[in-house]
């Protein structure tokens, strides 16, 4: 259908498209999320909570660099979904690396950001994982 031809009460603009490519890309990411932190006790490493946690730090080091999360994504060269999932807490593995937090760091103008995510949240041990 022409969105000219939609009814007034639906909306056809580049708000309305941002918003269903990001419930398409949540879709995606929620089932992966669920499984791997539902197996995990809360406030552990990878659980919910510490999802939210991760989540919340990204937020507010970007909030306190003054940036919005579009000039974030741009600067990074990523959709601003990314970063929103990134900051809600349901980031992929990828979005964790080294490499996505490093290039997060020098968008936000924070490079000492990789340490204190480390410090924060690396090195503490994985129960998922089996260490001898």
């Amino acid at each position: 259908m022409d969105p000219s031809q939609l009814p007034s009460f639906i909306p056809s603009d580049p708000e309305s498209e941002e918003l269903r490519e990001y419930m398409d890309e949540l879709w995606k990411r929620l089932p992966e999320h669920a499984r791997r932190a539902a197996s995990v006790k809360p406030d552990a490493h990878r659980s919910v909570e510490w999802y939210a946690s991760v989540g919340k730090f990204f937020r507010q080091e970007r909030e306190g660099a003054g940036l919005n999360r579009y000039e974030v994504a741009k600067k990074m060269g990523v959709p601003v979904n990314v970063i929103r999932f990134l900051e809600v807490g349901i980031p992929t593995d990828e979005e964790l690396s080294s490499d996505f937090v490093l290039k997060y760091a020098r968008a936000i103008g924070k490079p000492g950001l990789w340490a204190s995510f480390e410090n924060h949240f690396r090195n503490k041990p994985d129960p998922t994982k089996t260490h001898y």
